[in-house]
Protein backbone atom coordinates (compact mmCIF):
# COMPACT_ATOMS: atom_id res chain seq x y z
CA UNK A 1 0.00 0.00 0.00
CA UNK A 2 1.23 3.18 -0.75
CA UNK A 3 1.89 6.37 1.37
CA UNK A 4 -0.80 8.34 0.17
CA UNK A 5 -3.38 5.18 0.54
CA UNK A 6 -2.08 4.52 3.57
CA UNK A 7 -2.84 8.81 4.31
CA UNK A 8 -6.39 8.20 2.73
CA UNK A 9 -7.36 5.29 4.98
CA UNK A 10 -6.48 6.88 8.11
CA UNK A 11 -7.04 10.52 7.25
CA UNK A 12 -10.05 10.62 4.74
CA UNK A 13 -10.78 14.15 2.77
CA UNK A 14 -13.67 15.66 4.33
CA UNK A 15 -16.77 15.92 1.43
CA UNK A 16 -17.43 19.84 0.83
CA UNK A 17 -20.55 19.13 -1.48
CA UNK A 18 -22.65 17.78 0.91
CA UNK A 19 -25.81 19.97 0.75
CA UNK A 20 -25.89 19.81 4.68
CA UNK A 21 -22.80 21.35 5.01
CA UNK A 22 -22.94 23.64 2.23
CA UNK A 23 -25.83 25.52 3.48
CA UNK A 24 -24.58 25.79 6.55
CA UNK A 25 -22.39 28.25 6.11
CA UNK A 26 -24.70 30.86 4.08
CA UNK A 27 -27.35 30.20 6.70
CA UNK A 28 -24.94 30.81 9.47
CA UNK A 29 -24.02 34.34 7.67
CA UNK A 30 -26.93 35.77 6.93
CA UNK A 31 -27.58 35.23 10.86
CA UNK A 32 -24.85 37.13 11.74
CA UNK A 33 -26.00 39.70 9.29
CA UNK A 34 -29.02 40.20 10.29
CA UNK A 35 -27.81 40.55 14.30
CA UNK A 36 -25.21 43.04 13.02
CA UNK A 37 -27.92 44.79 11.16
CA UNK A 38 -30.23 44.83 14.88
CA UNK A 39 -27.27 46.21 16.94
CA UNK A 40 -26.40 49.35 14.51
CA UNK A 41 -30.13 50.21 14.09
CA UNK A 42 -30.05 49.50 18.43
CA UNK A 43 -26.69 51.85 19.17
CA UNK A 44 -28.57 55.10 16.39
CA UNK A 45 -31.43 55.04 18.11
CA UNK A 46 -29.37 55.20 21.21
CA UNK A 47 -27.31 57.80 20.18
CA UNK A 48 -30.44 59.72 18.87
CA UNK A 49 -31.59 59.75 21.80
CA UNK A 50 -28.64 60.99 23.98
CA UNK A 51 -28.01 63.37 21.20
CA UNK A 52 -31.96 64.97 22.21
CA UNK A 53 -31.13 65.03 25.89
CA UNK A 54 -27.87 66.52 25.68
CA UNK A 55 -27.45 68.87 22.71
CA UNK A 56 -25.91 71.56 24.67
CA UNK A 57 -23.38 69.06 26.30
CA UNK A 58 -21.51 68.10 23.35
CA UNK A 59 -17.73 68.44 22.04
CA UNK A 60 -18.33 71.32 19.29
CA UNK A 61 -16.11 70.19 16.38
CA UNK A 62 -16.60 73.65 14.79
CA UNK A 63 -16.63 75.87 17.63
CA UNK A 64 -16.75 79.13 16.46
CA UNK A 65 -18.39 82.92 16.81
CA UNK A 66 -20.86 83.96 14.49
CA UNK A 67 -19.57 87.03 13.00
CA UNK A 68 -19.89 90.30 15.17
CA UNK A 69 -20.81 88.51 18.38
CA UNK A 70 -17.87 89.01 21.21
CA UNK A 71 -16.38 85.93 22.31
CA UNK A 72 -16.14 85.49 26.32
CA UNK A 73 -13.29 82.60 26.92
CA UNK A 74 -13.37 80.49 29.60
CA UNK A 75 -11.04 78.03 30.74
CA UNK A 76 -12.01 75.00 33.71
CA UNK A 77 -9.12 73.36 35.42
CA UNK A 78 -9.08 70.39 37.94
CA UNK A 79 -8.14 66.79 38.55
CA UNK A 80 -10.20 63.78 36.97
CA UNK A 81 -11.88 63.07 40.45
CA UNK A 82 -12.64 67.40 40.93
CA UNK A 83 -15.98 67.48 39.86
CA UNK A 84 -15.52 69.52 37.18
CA UNK A 85 -17.13 67.83 34.82
CA UNK A 86 -20.49 68.00 36.61
CA UNK A 87 -19.73 71.85 37.49
CA UNK A 88 -19.85 72.33 33.73
CA UNK A 89 -22.35 69.54 32.44
CA UNK A 90 -25.10 71.37 35.19
CA UNK A 91 -24.32 74.74 34.21
CA UNK A 92 -25.02 73.71 30.29
CA UNK A 93 -28.03 71.19 30.62
CA UNK A 94 -29.80 72.24 34.58
CA UNK A 95 -29.45 68.50 35.09
CA UNK A 96 -26.71 66.25 36.94
CA UNK A 97 -24.04 64.24 35.41
CA UNK A 98 -22.59 61.84 38.05
CA UNK A 99 -19.57 60.79 35.97
CA UNK A 100 -16.42 62.71 34.96
CA UNK A 101 -15.17 63.33 31.37
CA UNK A 102 -11.28 62.58 31.97
CA UNK A 103 -10.47 64.43 28.36
CA UNK A 104 -12.47 66.99 28.80
CA UNK A 105 -14.12 69.00 26.28
CA UNK A 106 -15.09 72.13 24.54
CA UNK A 107 -18.59 74.36 24.56
CA UNK A 108 -20.41 76.84 23.81
CA UNK A 109 -23.08 79.07 25.26
CA UNK A 110 -24.71 81.93 24.17
CA UNK A 111 -25.48 84.83 27.11
CA UNK A 112 -26.50 88.37 27.64
CA UNK A 113 -24.41 90.32 30.15
CA UNK A 114 -26.08 93.60 30.32
CA UNK A 115 -28.12 94.00 27.57
CA UNK A 116 -25.73 92.13 24.89
CA UNK A 117 -25.19 89.14 23.40
CA UNK A 118 -21.87 87.09 23.70
CA UNK A 119 -20.92 83.56 22.78
CA UNK A 120 -19.73 82.24 26.30
CA UNK A 121 -16.82 79.60 25.37
CA UNK A 122 -16.06 76.94 28.02
CA UNK A 123 -13.22 74.50 27.76
CA UNK A 124 -13.06 72.41 30.15
CA UNK A 125 -9.45 70.96 30.49
CA UNK A 126 -8.11 67.21 30.43
CA UNK A 127 -4.96 68.08 32.03
CA UNK A 128 -2.82 70.61 33.26
CA UNK A 129 -2.78 73.95 31.79
CA UNK A 130 -0.71 74.18 28.86
CA UNK A 131 1.02 77.47 26.77
CA UNK A 132 -1.78 77.67 24.02
CA UNK A 133 -4.40 77.30 27.09
CA UNK A 134 -3.09 79.76 29.55
CA UNK A 135 -2.78 82.26 26.12
CA UNK A 136 -6.26 81.48 24.98
CA UNK A 137 -8.44 81.81 28.36
CA UNK A 138 -10.02 85.58 29.47
CA UNK A 139 -10.67 83.61 33.13
CA UNK A 140 -9.88 80.41 34.72
CA UNK A 141 -12.26 78.44 36.87
CA UNK A 142 -9.83 76.07 39.08
CA UNK A 143 -11.85 73.17 40.76
CA UNK A 144 -11.29 70.52 43.71
CA UNK A 145 -13.47 68.29 45.49
CA UNK A 146 -13.67 68.79 49.25
CA UNK A 147 -14.12 65.26 49.80
CA UNK A 148 -10.60 64.34 47.63
CA UNK A 149 -7.33 65.28 49.31
CA UNK A 150 -5.24 64.70 45.58
CA UNK A 151 -7.71 67.58 43.85
CA UNK A 152 -7.13 69.90 46.42
CA UNK A 153 -3.56 69.99 45.89
CA UNK A 154 -3.43 69.58 42.52
CA UNK A 155 -5.20 73.12 42.21
CA UNK A 156 -2.04 74.99 43.49
CA UNK A 157 0.21 72.26 40.47
CA UNK A 158 -1.51 73.71 37.79
CA UNK A 159 -2.13 77.37 38.84
CA UNK A 160 1.70 77.28 39.44
CA UNK A 161 2.54 75.69 36.10
CA UNK A 162 -0.32 78.19 34.60
CA UNK A 163 1.98 81.27 36.25
CA UNK A 164 4.98 80.18 34.17
CA UNK A 165 3.27 80.66 30.78
CA UNK A 166 1.85 83.87 32.01
CA UNK A 167 1.60 86.24 34.41
CA UNK A 168 -1.45 85.30 36.78
CA UNK A 169 -2.55 88.98 37.23
CA UNK A 170 -3.84 89.28 34.11
CA UNK A 171 -6.31 86.47 34.34
CA UNK A 172 -9.70 86.40 36.26
CA UNK A 173 -9.29 83.20 38.75
CA UNK A 174 -12.09 81.47 40.69
CA UNK A 175 -11.52 78.85 42.99
CA UNK A 176 -14.05 75.83 43.55
CA UNK A 177 -14.59 73.20 46.38
CA UNK A 178 -17.43 71.06 44.62
CA UNK A 179 -19.26 68.43 47.39
CA UNK A 180 -21.00 66.24 45.00
CA UNK A 181 -19.61 63.19 46.69
CA UNK A 182 -19.77 64.04 50.04
CA UNK A 183 -21.49 61.67 52.15
CA UNK A 184 -21.12 59.35 55.59
CA UNK A 185 -18.88 57.09 53.72
CA UNK A 186 -16.82 59.94 52.06
CA UNK A 187 -16.60 62.59 54.63
CA UNK A 188 -15.29 66.14 53.55
CA UNK A 189 -11.26 66.40 54.25
CA UNK A 190 -11.29 69.94 53.07
CA UNK A 191 -12.16 72.40 55.43
CA UNK A 192 -12.85 76.40 55.51
CA UNK A 193 -9.57 77.46 56.31
CA UNK A 194 -7.65 75.09 53.98
CA UNK A 195 -10.16 76.40 51.67
CA UNK A 196 -9.38 79.93 52.56
CA UNK A 197 -5.62 79.58 52.47
CA UNK A 198 -5.67 78.19 49.20
CA UNK A 199 -8.19 80.99 47.33
CA UNK A 200 -4.91 83.45 49.07
CA UNK A 201 -2.53 82.05 47.12
CA UNK A 202 -4.73 82.02 44.29
CA UNK A 203 -4.04 85.67 44.77
CA UNK A 204 -7.04 86.04 46.72
CA UNK A 205 -9.72 84.93 44.31
CA UNK A 206 -13.20 84.49 44.36
CA UNK A 207 -14.38 81.25 45.94
CA UNK A 208 -17.55 79.25 46.34
CA UNK A 209 -18.91 75.57 47.30
CA UNK A 210 -21.12 74.27 45.08
CA UNK A 211 -23.21 71.14 44.80
CA UNK A 212 -23.58 69.99 40.55
CA UNK A 213 -26.59 67.78 41.91
CA UNK A 214 -28.52 70.38 43.29
CA UNK A 215 -27.40 73.49 41.15
CA UNK A 216 -26.71 75.60 43.95
CA UNK A 217 -23.95 78.58 43.43
CA UNK A 218 -23.38 76.92 40.00
CA UNK A 219 -25.35 79.48 37.77
CA UNK A 220 -23.07 82.02 40.31
CA UNK A 221 -19.84 80.59 39.24
CA UNK A 222 -20.12 81.08 35.47
CA UNK A 223 -21.98 84.37 36.10
CA UNK A 224 -18.52 85.76 37.75
CA UNK A 225 -16.82 83.91 35.22
CA UNK A 226 -17.99 85.65 32.11
CA UNK A 227 -18.14 89.45 34.00
CA UNK A 228 -14.76 88.86 35.57
CA UNK A 229 -15.91 89.63 39.23
CA UNK A 230 -13.32 87.55 40.63
CA UNK A 231 -12.49 89.87 43.34
CA UNK A 232 -12.51 89.64 46.96
CA UNK A 233 -16.55 89.40 47.77
CA UNK A 234 -17.55 89.23 51.58
CA UNK A 235 -18.48 85.93 52.60
CA UNK A 236 -21.92 84.28 52.01
CA UNK A 237 -23.64 81.70 53.99
CA UNK A 238 -26.54 79.25 53.08
CA UNK A 239 -28.18 76.10 54.71
CA UNK A 240 -27.92 73.33 52.49
CA UNK A 241 -28.53 69.11 52.60
CA UNK A 242 -24.57 69.02 52.73
CA UNK A 243 -23.63 71.62 54.61
CA UNK A 244 -22.26 75.15 54.11
CA UNK A 245 -22.16 76.84 50.60
CA UNK A 246 -19.35 79.78 51.03
CA UNK A 247 -18.05 82.43 48.97
CA UNK A 248 -15.14 84.23 50.86
CA UNK A 249 -11.75 85.56 49.92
Amino acid sequence: MTMLAVKNFFMPEKRVDSPRFSRMPEALMRSIRRRSLRVKRTKSLVLVNEKRKSDSFVNSQEWTASRGVTELRVGVLGSPDSGKSALVHRYLTGAYMQEESPEGGRFKKEVIIDGHSYLLLIRDEGGSPELQFTAWVDAVIFVFSLENEISYNTVSNYFNKMSHYRNSAEIPIILVGTQDAISESSPRVVDDNRARKLSNELRRCSYYETCATYGLNVERVFQDARSGNTGPQPVERRAVPFGRFIRFS
